[in-house]
């Protein structure tokens, strides 16, 4: 086995979110404080990647939520 740490911690909830460019540039520059999301909600400590969608296409924020 190896001495190395896990990068995936069990206890925690991994999510990608996917925006769009006009709005992942609202939420840098804190002119959208909220990202309202249909499906589950999670009430467990999260960490999530935020996905810029085309044309950008890449992962551009990392993300921890609390309880």
């Amino acid at each position: 086995m190896s001495a190395q740490p896990e990068l995936f911690e069990k206890e925690l909830r991994w999510i990608m979110l996917s925006l769009m460019p006009p709005y992942y540039e609202e939420l840098c520059n804190n002119q959208k404080k909220f990202e309202y999301r249909r499906g589950k909600f999670i009430t467990q400590a999260s960490r999530a990647f935020v996905y810029c969608s085309s044309p950008v296409m890449e992962v551009g924020a990392y993300v921890e939520f609390g309880e």
